[in-house]
């Protein structure tokens, strides 16, 4: 008679709170500072941090573009609005003050809405995992990462539509 392998797991088996979307109050509290720091950069009452929180939301938008349901979540948007931020940056760094235009501020609008329907939709797990891409993004310090990430995705669509 052969001896039966055990499967063994790579790692404990999820539980319930990770399969499931974040509860609605934290999901509501970072919908809230988010949307707070855009309303401050607005005002004229931004800081460093406050454009990093908008980038960090940013960065999770773009990361989570597949699992989004959100109409207005797109590639473009995601470059439009790194480069909004990317301005606002050299405005500080001539000005001293932390501040973004009306059309900046719109187009960041539309990407808060898309980092709200993730907060809101994704399970925690899968938050977790992004945000740990979102933190290796913040961390590298690397110049447009969303613009080069753009540009290879459209690289590679056009090889892959050539192959085909």
């Amino acid at each position: 008679m052969k001896a039966r392998k055990k499967k063994t797991r790579r790692h404990a088996p999820l539980t319930r709170e990770w399969l499931l979307p974040l509860p609605p109050a934290y999901a509501r509290d970072i919908s809230l500072k988010c949307h707070m720091a855009l309303v401050a950069l607005r005002g004229e009452h931004g800081s460093e941090a406050l454009l990093l929180r908008l980038r960090t939301s940013l960065y999770l938008v773009f990361l989570a573009l597949d699992d989004l349901t959100c109409a207005d979540a797109s590639v473009d948007l995601c470059v439009d609005a790194e480069r909004a931020l990317d301005a606002s940056t050299a405005r500080a760094e001539q000005s001293g003050a932390w501040t973004l235009t009306d059309d900046e501020g719109a187009l960041l609008e539309r990407v808060l809405a898309a980092n709200d329907a993730c907060v809101d939709s994704l399970t925690r797990y899968r938050l977790a995992e992004l945000w740990r891409h979102v933190c290796a993004f913040v961390a590298s310090g690397q110049p447009k990462l969303i613009e080069h990430a753009a540009a290879r995705m459209r690289t590679h669509r056009t090889e892959e539509a050539l192959a085909a």
